[in-house]
């Protein structure tokens, strides 16, 4: 027979499992929900861009410049207002990384 702190940890990693299971799911289907629009993603670059002038220094790392959009939208529209930035977010990051490696690779 289980020991009674036995039964607890059992049910408490069951718990758990299922909780990081939801989690893990409401992300994906909120996002399978937004439809890249490039009119607004146009209009949203110059926001990304004086957010990062503003709180990162020239050449900052890709991982702070992601931080701190994901914040900034995190205070202006919440969890799912980040949730619907992702795609815009993902895709300015990606834009600013090409282009540090340019400059990176440019010489002078």
């Amino acid at each position: 027979m289980a020991s009674l702190s036995s039964k607890r940890k059992t049910s408490v990693n069951r718990r758990l499992k299922m909780r990081d299971h939801h989690v893990k799911a409401a992300p994906v289907a909120v996002a399978a929900a937004i439809v890249f629009n490039e009119h607004l993603y146009s209009q949203l670059k110059t926001r990304f861009a004086s957010a990062v002038a503003m709180t990162c220094e020239d050449g900052a790392d890709v991982r702070q410049v992601m931080r701190v959009l994901v914040q900034q939208e995190f205070d202006d529209g919440g969890r799912d207002g980040a949730l619907q930035m992702q795609p815009y977010i993902v895709k300015y990051v990606a834009a600013y990384r090409d282009q540090l490696s340019h400059s990176a690779a440019s010489p002078g």
